[in-house]
This record gives structure tokens, sequence and C-alpha cells, in this order.
């Protein structure tokens, strides 16, 4: 991920947990942000939503259970900043549908982290590099990786690149593209400065 930092020092004081960065450069992170932890321990580790930033202290805070405890052996533990181009709210109002059940959910969450590290990813590719992981660069963007994330969700349970079909003589056309998305998201052109 373009924006890692590497951790130095961790605290929890009642399920509030800081973890102190190495890199001084915190522009990318904010509050409300989701991060990936990384090489901490299982208490840690995982994804957040921080809670607090503090530039001046190089920390960030955020909160996850009651527990209390201070780790001295951190090396190699890192934060990453979670793109956060579209939600599962966007993928919804796309598809047209209500999730039926709590697994509906749960994929569709998944389907939206997906796209949104995909389409980070493939920006990055193509040379925008100035993109912020926590906000689409516009709107064009957004929708492609709404877009994205919708078609993942409808990909689900087929063995490809199609959606389900129950016609006996093969699957239905897509009605979006992987192409479509590639052209929303400003990739497969000639780099950009």
């Amino acid at each position: 991920m373009a924006y890692t930092k590497f951790v130095t020092d961790a605290v929890a004081v009642s399920g509030v947990c800081t973890l102190t960065l190495l890199n001084g450069d915190l522009a990318e992170y904010f509050v409300g942000d989701k991060v990936r932890v990384n090489g901490i321990n299982n208490s840690f580790n995982g994804v957040h939503t921080l809670t607090a930033v503090d530039t001046t202290l190089l920390t960030v805070t955020f909160s996850k259970g009651s527990f209390t405890q201070t780790l001295n052996d951190i090396r190699g533990a890192e934060i990453d900043a979670l793109p956060q181009w579209t939600d599962s709210a966007l993928v919804l109002a796309w598809l047209g549908i209500s999730p039926a059940t709590a697994n509906d959910t749960s994929f569709v969450d998944a389907c939206v982290e997906a796209s949104n590290e995909w389409c980070f990813r493939k920006r990055q590719e193509a040379g925008y590099k100035t993109d912020r992981v926590t906000f689409p660069p516009s709107g064009d963007v957004q929708l492609g990786a709404t877009m994205y994330a919708a078609t993942l969700y409808r990909e689900r349970g087929t063995s490809g690149d199609s959606y389900g079909s129950y016609d006996g003589f093969g699957n239905q056309p897509m009605p979006v593209t992987l192409a479509r998305i590639m052209q929303l998201l400003g990739c497969g052109r000639i780099q950009v400065a």
C-alpha cells in the first residue's frame, strides 16, 4: 500500500489503542479513516476506524475491546490507510437491492473492500501517484469503484467474469464491462505526469 507507516510504540488503556508512528507525514490519516494494523498481536492487528490523529505526537488512536497493555517488541509492525472510494450504501443503491441476510451484508462489505483496494492500485499503476487514499479523486472514479464492487457482488456463485444465468445456452452478456470501469478509473491509456 502506498501509505504504509511503521509503528514504534503501541499502548492500550481501557480499550483505547494508541500507536506511535515512525514516519512523520500523517497527511493521509484522518479521524474516521479505516486502517489495517499488522505485526503487533491479535489485540491490535486487524482493520480499525481511527478516532484521533495527532500530527504533533505522530500518533493515531482507535477503540477496541476493554483491554490494557503496553508492547515493547513490535519490530516490523505497520499500519496502512485503506482506500475508501466507495461504500456499501453506494453499492446497494447502484444494485437497487437490500441485503436479505447478514451473510449478504458481509459479502457486500467484502466486495467494497476488494474494489477500493483494486481501484486504488490500478490508478497507481496507471501513473496517478497523487490520489488520496481516503477520498475518491473524482465522481467518475467513485462510480467506477462502486460499479466494480457491484460487479463482484453479482458474480457471486459463478465461476468467472460473468453473472449467473438460468439460460441453458450459456451466460448472458454482462451489462457492465471491465473496460467501462477502467475508463471511469482513467486507466488503460498513456500514463499521466
